[in-house]
């Protein structure tokens, strides 16, 4: 017994959008007139591009998936580096108040050497009693969307804004 395995020639979406402009020229220089050869021709293009747009569609899902999932890691990796920067602080203080209990200002080892220096730091005790002069001022600036949608629905006109309607791919 003999199996023949006819292979297809796959084309993406780009191939089909292609196939359809050039069967479009067709039906131009055919006068706007559809022969039954282009009938079957337009049939089978959008048949391929539906099962092209599924298709890519599973791959869509697929990657938002796995976005979802490297989302989940990287918040685990996250919390993971928040507790190991607890235990490195943690045990920075026990090194440093054990110097210190034992008056020891340095410690060398053939790789490591440690050592206690002096910095100074300011604590802010109360904000509310530091003169204006010392306070710094950060402002953050941005159009307020929301705001300036509404007013556009409204029937305001404001300069430099415009509702777009944009037509979005939905997965479900």
């Amino acid at each position: 017994m003999t199996i023949t395995i006819i292979k297809k020639k796959m084309t993406n979406i780009f191939e089909i959008k292609k196939e359809y402009i050039d069967l479009m020229n067709e039906v131009i220089n055919n006068e706007g007139e559809f022969t039954p050869e282009l009938l079957e021709k337009l049939e089978i293009n959008e048949k391929d591009l539906k099962d092209k747009a599924i298709n890519y569609a599973y791959v869509i899902k697929n990657i938002e998936y796995e976005n979802k999932i490297i989302d989940i890691e990287s918040d685990r990796l996250k919390e993971l580096k928040a507790r190991n920067n607890i235990k490195i602080t943690n045990l920075k203080k026990t090194v440093k108040k054990s110097m210190e209990v034992y008056n020891i200002d340095k410690i060398d080892s053939p790789i490591l050497k440690l050592s206690l220096r002096k910095s100074e730091s300011v604590n802010i005790i109360d904000e509310s009693k530091i003169s204006h002069n010392l306070i710094k001022t950060t402002i953050n600036t941005a159009p307020d969307k929301i705001a300036i949608k509404s007013a556009l629905k409204s029937g305001s006109i404001i300069d430099g804004a415009e509702i777009v309607t944009n037509i979005n791919l939905q997965i479900k």
